[in-house]
């Protein structure tokens, strides 16, 4: 039996699920030759996939400190900061490609709409982890 939507909880593991999304979609489209050539692939495309492996790699390093002291709260609310700074990395790429590149409005939406849900988990996230760090000060 399912859970009506209204009574669902956050899952805590739901930034890394739609990181993981992105990233798939990601990479599915870098190594679509009719979207980028393989010339392209060595720079662009390269640097862009490198990126969301960053971003996976940090926030599945965030997710795995217990954030129940001081010092590794901060520690892992700065790998999510840094998991944000990437996200800004990642959309300065992407809009270079979207400028560059001859990709389908549907594909461009799809993808900026992957890597927003994402990003705005993650920042959800931290937000919350903020204000557990607030707590734990007090």
């Amino acid at each position: 039996m399912s859970v009506p939507k209204n009574k669902r909880t956050e899952n805590k593991l739901q930034a890394l699920k739609e990181t993981l999304d992105m990233v798939k979609y990601t990479i599915q489209m870098c190594e679509n030759e009719k979207i980028f050539p393989k010339k392209c692939r060595w720079n662009l495309c390269s640097r862009i996939i490198d990126n969301c492996l960053d971003i996976v790699t940090k926030v599945r390093q965030a997710n795995r400190i217990d954030a129940s002291t001081i010092p590794l709260a901060k520690m892992r609310l700065s790998l999510q900061y840094q998991v944000l700074l990437d996200f800004e990395a990642l959309w300065g790429l992407m809009t270079v490609a979207f400028e560059s590149y001859c990709i389908s409005s549907q594909k461009a939406g799809i993808w900026s709409d992957l890597t927003l849900i994402a990003e705005n988990r993650v920042i959800g996230w931290r937000k919350h982890d903020m204000e557990r760090l607030r707590q734990l000060t007090v």
